[in-house]
């Protein structure tokens, strides 16, 4: 691996910390309502857990570039072997998944949460290619009420219902879930 690909590999989880720490000091216009929380269930808690998290990996990842590139210096070479590439349609793959990723993030305004997850578990599941009717129902339909319940009743997070008749929808989903 040139020197380049290195540098790349090495900044990016440093690029990382660097916007974790950013994020941390201006998580909210109001920082004082997120350290109000009393415990890490709530409005403040998931974005912290989320930040903690993606600086521990970085972090991780960093050290794990550092020593991997230090070691590459002091051999006068590189330590991986080349690896073959392989054509087998996973960076299309990867890529649809990032765009399904992207319309589910953008359509949640419309469709509201509970439908909009729905929805975006049963594309994942079939692109994941799970064929089973049985298994995409059950896992969209559980997921959905899983998430429903850990950040609408749980974390208390007021979450996107949807417009016109899917907000109504939404409500009636939640009372008969018990969530309202």
């Amino acid at each position: 691996m040139n020197i380049s690909k290195r540098a790349v590999r090495t900044a990016f989880p440093a690029f990382m910390l660097a916007t974790c720490a950013f994020l941390w000091t201006h998580i909210s216009s109001n920082s004082a309502m997120l350290d109000a929380v009393p415990n890490a269930v709530g409005p403040g808690g998931w974005p912290r857990a989320m930040l903690i998290g993606l600086a521990v990996f970085s972090f991780l990842a960093l050290v794990t570039e550092v020593l991997a590139w230090r070691q590459a210096v002091r051999g006068g070479g590189d330590i991986e072997p080349p690896r073959p590439k392989s054509e087998n349609g996973s960076t299309a793959l990867a890529l649809i998944g990032v765009a399904i990723i992207l319309v589910y993030g953008f359509s949640i305004p419309y469709l509201g949460f509970a439908l909009a997850t729905f929805l975006f578990l049963v594309v994942w599941c079939l692109l994941g290619k799970v064929r089973s009717p049985l298994t995409i129902g059950l896992v969209s339909v559980i997921g959905t009420v899983v998430l429903l319940y850990m950040f609408v009743a749980l974390a208390k997070m007021p979450l996107n219902r949807g417009a016109g008749p899917i907000n109504e929808w939404t409500v009636s989903l939640y009372r008969i879930l018990r969530i309202y």
